[in-house]
């Protein structure tokens, strides 16, 4: 009677994971098998150290002189690129001095320093390359600049 009010706990199976799901399910050996045969991530884009600010680099101060030494040719040539009322030496040099210009140098300078960098390069038609990315962000957009000028001029 006793057996019959405490009858022993069934045997539970053994869990085992079969070679071939019956239910059509993925096992993790497929997984790793599928994973272990795709070709390996491509090298991480560079790190580019974040070297001076744009507002640094195209200070004013730095900027008066060069403005001051222009040839007449090299303002008529700037002219092209500057909104109307600014073109003569002294107008480039109030627009450099102005805080809607400074404003414009930080805001730029964050977008460079983000991680929008490659489309910001694409966007400006500058080519993403190794060959242009070392050193400080802002040294990097010069130089895709500055090739991109003497890719011009050879055409």
């Amino acid at each position: 009677i006793k057996d019959a009010l405490n009858p022993a706990p069934a045997p539970v199976p053994a869990v085992s994971t079969p070679a071939q799901p019956s239910s059509g399910g993925v096992q993790l050996s497929d997984l790793q098998q599928i994973l272990s045969s795709l070709p390996a991530q491509a090298a991480p884009a560079p790190r580019l150290s974040r070297g001076p600010a744009l507002q640094q680099i195209l200070d004013s101060s730095v900027l008066e002189p060069v403005i001051i030494g222009m040839s007449d040719e090299s303002v008529e040539a700037l002219k092209e690129f500057m909104p109307p009322q600014h073109s003569t030496k002294q107008d480039i040099l109030n627009l450099v001095r102005s805080p809607q210009f400074q404003q414009a140098l930080e805001r730029f300078n964050s977008m460079l320093h983000s991680e929008e960098l490659p489309s910001i390069f694409y966007q400006c038609g500058l080519r993403w390359d190794d060959n242009n990315l070392h050193g400080s962000v802002i040294a990097s957009f010069f130089r895709a600049l500055q090739k991109q000028a003497n890719d011009a001029k050879k055409s």
